[in-house]
């Protein structure tokens, strides 16, 4: 069983640490264990489970993405979801937590939904019905970049 989550607070290096930063940071750190094993959906990879009971409506910001003015770099447009397009900009997700979230398939329900963030410059995703301690979290990619409610 193989988890870690200090990574998802240490991934993200070249955030300033500011009082509401570190708090967000910790935000995510307590609720949030990266795993590849057999508690996500990912075979060849890994995935984000819930480390403690989420409520819906509860929004997490992914300090980590950062949007980018400009065409795409060819050597992001991969299938390892580090990159969401946004009209001809982009937001940069290799270091960001939200690049583990794994896709709902298989009738698997999503339980979280991203938005593209302009004011933050960032990917923030909000909890669409609750999720329990040792759930994965899921999205569906095609709905999430639409606002969600």
């Amino acid at each position: 069983m193989k988890s870690n989550r200090s990574s998802l607070t240490r991934a993200c290096h070249h955030v300033k640490h500011g009082d509401l930063n570190r708090e967000l940071q910790r935000q995510i750190a307590d609720s949030f264990i990266y795993v590849s094993d057999s508690r996500q959906s990912d075979q060849q990879g890994g995935g984000l489970i819930a480390s403690r009971r989420i409520t819906k409506g509860t929004k997490f910001v992914d300090l980590c993405s950062k949007y980018v003015v400009g065409k795409t770099p060819a050597s992001l447009l991969t299938d390892r979801g580090d990159v969401i397009k946004s009209g001809s900009d982009y937001f940069d997700l290799k270091k960001g937590m939200t690049q583990f979230i794994n896709e709902a398939r298989e009738g698997k329900k999503p339980n979280v939904r991203f938005k593209k963030d302009y004011e933050l410059n960032k990917i923030t995703w909000r909890v669409i019905r609750d999720i329990e301690a040792e759930d994965e979290v899921l999205v569906v990619y095609n709905q999430s970049a639409s606002l969600y409610k």
